[in-house]
C-alpha cells in the first residue's frame, strides 16, 4: 500500500470517537499516504475543543475538517426538503407522494445527512487533489464511531496466483461448491478481500449485486487477478456502513445526496417498499452506474448498531491472560506481577479477537 494514495471520508457524530482513535490510527492511518477528509457533527460549544482533539489524534493525516449541523446548514436543509417534498413512487401504475410520516422520518434520521456528509468530504478531496496536482487511488468511507479491528493495507492487490488459488480452494470447501470458478466462490472470494478470514466469520448477510457482467467472464486465476486490480466493483460492509472503492469509480456516485429518493423506479419490475432508505438508495446508484457491490455483514457487526453489548467486542486484560492453555501453565510465574497490576488490568479493555469480525459500532 506504500505507493497507494488513499482518501478517508470520515463522517458521523463525535460520540465515542475518543475510544475509536486508537484502532483508527493503528489499522487505518498506517502510512503518510492515507489522508483524512472529515465532515463531522458536534455542538457549537464543543467545536473548538473537538477540533483540537481531532488535530492531535489525526495529526498530519487530517487534510480537512468540516463541521456539519443537520438543521443549521441552510444549503443542506434546502436540498433535503426539496428532495423529500418532490419525491414520489410508482405502485401498480399509480403515482404516490411521500406521506408526512415518511417525510418526517427522512428529515430527522441520518439517511440523507450521511450521504451529504461524504459528499462534502468528496468536494474537499477534489480541492486538495487540484491544489496538489494528483488523484487518490482509493476512497474509504468510515463512520467516526466505528472500530476497525484489522489493518486496511490493500495487500489484496498483491495476491499471487498461488495465494488466490489457496483461498479459492478454502472457500470452495466452506460453501460446498465443486468449481472454484463458480459465481458463488468468486463472490465469497471478493468479500474476503477486506479480510482473508472474513469467510470464516459468522456472516448473516452476503448479498452481492452483480451490476455488470465482469465477474461472469472470469474463467481463470489470471483473469481474477486482473479483475481485483481493474474491475468495476465496491467492497461494502452492511450495505453502506463502510466501503472501499477505487477513486475513479466513486466519481459518478459521489452526489447521491443530491439525488436521494429520485431513484424510485421499480428495478426489474419489482416494487421495493423500502426504496427510500439509505441502504437501498446506495445500492440503486451503484446499479445505475454498473458498479458491482460485494457486500457482507457478520452477526455481531449488525448487532452493534441495535443491541450493543461491550462483552461481545471487548474483554479485560485479566480475562485474556487466562484464555489459553499456555497462559494457564505460566499462571504461577505471573502471580506476583498480576497482583501488582491487578486493579488497572481488570479495568483495561482490549479487543476480543475471537469473534473474528472486521468492524463494529462502538457505543458507550
Amino acid at each position: 500500500m506504500s505507493q497507494l494514495k488513499v482518501a478517508i471520508f470520515y463522517t458521523g457524530e463525535m460520540r465515542t470517537i475518543n475510544k475509536c482513535f486508537e484502532y483508527f490510527k493503528k489499522n487505518v492511518l498506517i502510512n503518510e499516504n492515507v489522508h483524512v477528509f472529515a465532515t463531522l457533527q458536534t455542538h457549537p460549544y464543543t467545536e473548538k475543543y473537538n477540533q483540537s482533539v481531532l488535530e492531535k489524534n489525526l495529526n498530519v493525516h487530517l487534510k480537512c475538517l468540516k463541521w456539519f449541523r443537520n438543521d443549521e446548514d441552510e444549503e443542506y436543509t434546502s436540498i433535503r426538503d426539496k428532495l423529500i417534498n418532490e419525491s414520489y413512487f410508482l405502485y401498480e401504475k399509480k403515482i404516490y407522494y411521500f406521506p408526512e410520516q415518511l417525510k418526517d422520518y427522512l428529515k430527522n434520521s441520518g439517511s440523507i445527512a450521511e450521504t451529504y456528509q461524504y459528499y462534502l468530504s468528496y468536494l474537499e478531496m477534489k480541492k486538495y487533489e487540484s491544489i496538489h496536482n494528483f488523484n487518490y487511488d482509493y476512497i474509504i468511507r468510515i463512520r467516526s464511531d466505528i472500530i476497525i479491528t484489522k489493518k486496511i493495507d490493500f495487500s489484496f492487490l498483491d495476491l499471487s496466483n498461488e495465494d488466490i488459488l489457496k483461498r479459492l480452494v478454502n472457500i470452495r470447501h466452506l460453501i460446498f461448491k465443486s468449481d472454484i470458478m463458480s459465481i458463488e466462490c468468486l463472490k465469497y472470494f471478493m468479500i474476503s478481500l477486506i479480510d482473508e478470514n472474513r469467510v470464516n466469520a459468522d456472516l448473516n448477510d452476503t448479498t452481492c449485486f452483480l451490476n455488470n457482467n465482469e465477474l461472469e467472464q472470469i474463467n481463470n486465476i489470471e483473469q481474477l487477478q486482473s479483475y481485483i486490480k481493474y474491475g468495476k466493483y465496491i467492497l461494502t460492509i452492511r450495505k453502506n456502513l463502510f466501503f472501499i472503492i477505487k477513486r475513479n469509480l466513486f466519481e459518478p456516485i459521489h452526489d447521491l445526496a443530491l439525488k436521494y429518493c429520485k431513484m424510485n423506479d421499480n428495478i426489474n419490475g419489482v416494487f421495493d417498499e423500502y426504496f427510500w432508505n439509505g441502504e437501498t438508495q446506495f445500492q440503486r446508484i451503484l446499479f445505475y452506474n454498473n458498479i458491482t457491490q460485494f457486500n457482507s455483514c457478520a452477526f455481531l457487526e449488525d448487532e452493534s448498531l441495535y443491541k450493543y453489548d461491550s462483552r461481545n467486542y471487548f474483554i479485560t486484560e485479566t480475562e485474556r491472560e487466562t484464555e489459553t492453555e499456555r497462559e494457564r501453565e505460566t499462571e504461577r510465574e505471573r502471580e506476583t506481577e498480576r497482583e501488582t497490576d491487578k486493579e488497572q488490568n481488570i479495568k483495561k479493555e482490549i479487543l476480543n479477537e475471537k469473534n473474528n469480525i472486521f468492524l463494529f459500532i462502538c457505543r458507550l
